[in-house]
């Protein structure tokens, strides 16, 4: 995470209630990267919020002014904490920002007792799952995008497990994200040749808010002993979450993947996490990613290129609708055809 200037710990003792609104409008007037995406003017918002702040303000609607303020973001990795009052706001999705991540729309355990032909093996702490379903084609769902080496340990027992499969399923609902460097890794494996696939800015930290570092561009390649590089079906749901998003980039630029499922949540930067002169904390998000036609996905997802959801009740009658229209899609072979009946590649490959 990027540094972002903070009060020193020895201010963070007594603070008036303006001191708090300012330090929190500057942080942010300071280090926010999404302004422009979000089209928020944050001058405007001090005019409007500032003057409902003032000695006397009580923490209670303090923290719901600053709440409110964070809610015009609509940016889950903008969170307030106040520990010692026991009070906490996620910004974005209402529904995640309240902690509603498992709606009932996804069951592993469905997967692995009726889809999978010998069940699900559970590998690396039970972040990753695979099998073999119906129609020799390979399952795979993993949880989050976190430590590298066990990572690419998992992510090559699985490649080898899938050779000779004749299309790969990889599943990211309810992926809550991690480390991008990982999703790399993992989408690397199904990379027939080097191709650009996002390229993220930094804001530049002090500086006017239109004010970035120059863009550093992230690539597929093949790497590791094998590759799976057959047709290929993404599975994504509004749970697949920040890293998992980028991944979602990632497989979208291969001419042998497909997206199948909703849009992924719509939260890609990375945050910073910053103290407030009265001991509350801040989360920011410090960056900007876009794909390679340079279109930022902020607040919106990544769209599928087939748009499928499941209900409650559908898993609670034994059926997972995504997953079972991702191995229709896979019987028509038509994807990764070099005829032209294939999706139609998004980006072409680097030179």
């Amino acid at each position: 995470m990027t540094a972002l200037p903070a009060v020193a710990q020895e201010e963070q003792v007594e603070a008036s209630p303006e001191e708090v609104f300012e330090e929190f409008w500057a942080i942010y007037n300071d280090g926010y990267a999404l302004f422009g995406v979000k089209n928020i003017d944050w001058d405007a918002v001090y005019d409007i919020y500032r003057p409902k702040v003032t000695a006397e303000t009580s923490d209670e609607d303090l923290f719901a002014i600053i709440s409110e303020i964070a809610g015009l973001m609509h940016d889950l990795h903008v969170v307030i904490r106040d520990e010692k009052g026991g009070r906490f706001y996620r910004s974005g999705s209402r529904s995640l920002a309240t902690g509603d991540f498992d709606i009932g729309t996804f069951s592993l355990d469905l997967i692995g007792q009726s889809y999978a032909t010998d069940g699900l093996k559970s590998i690396a702490d039970g972040t990753f799952h695979y099998g073999m379903l119906s129609g020799n084609v390979g399952y795979l769902h993993f949880r989050s995008f976190n430590d590298m080496e066990t990572s690419v340990g998992a992510i090559d027992e699985i490649i080898s497990a899938f050779e000779g499969a004749g299309a790969v399923i990889i599943d990211v609902r309810q992926n809550g994200g991690g480390s991008d460097a990982v999703g790399q890794t993992i989408a690397n494996r199904f990379a027939d040749q080097k191709r650009l696939y996002m390229s993220v800015q930094m804001r530049n930290i002090m500086e006017p808010r239109d004010s970035f570092a120059e863009p550093v561009d992230w690539y597929l390649e093949p790497a590791g002993p094998a590759q799976f590089t057959g047709p290929v079906v993404l599975l994504t749901n509004s749970r697949s979450i920040s890293a998992a998003e980028n991944f979602a980039l990632a497989m979208r630029a291969l001419p042998h993947a497909a997206i199948v499922g909703e849009y992924t949540a719509g939260v890609f930067a990375d945050a910073g996490q910053v103290p407030l002169p009265n001991g509350w904390t801040v989360d920011v998000s410090v960056n900007i990613f876009r794909d390679p036609d340079g279109f930022n996905w902020e607040g919106i997802g990544v769209p599928p290129d087939y748009w499928m959801a499941n209900k409650a009740d559908d898993i609670e009658t034994g059926q997972d609708r995504v997953l079972g229209f991702a191995l229709d899609l896979i019987d028509t072979g038509r994807i990764g055809r070099q005829d032209g009946s294939q999706q139609p590649p998004r980006h072409v490959p680097v030179e």
